[in-house]
């Protein structure tokens, strides 16, 4: 059976691609709120950011979880 330590690393791992998108994606928004002196936009990269990283975290929590306690999906 593997560790909290490992599946948290395993997971990282598989979903690195969709991490960076997503970074790249906010420094984008933030980019052009600098460009474009726009509030809206920066409150948008603001409250993207924060939606992503719960996401994200409640996915990643919900995987080590399911490995380590045998739940089905």
């Amino acid at each position: 059976m593997a560790s909290k330590k490992e599946l948290k690393r395993k997971w990282l791992r598989a979903h690195r691609c969709a991490i960076i998108s997503v970074v790249i994606f906010l420094i984008a928004v933030f980019i052009c709120a600098i460009t474009f002196h726009s509030i809206g936009l920066v409150m948008l990269g603001i409250i993207g950011g924060f939606i992503s990283y719960f996401y994200g975290r409640n996915k990643l929590l919900s995987y080590i979880e399911s490995k380590l306690f045998d739940l089905k999906n």
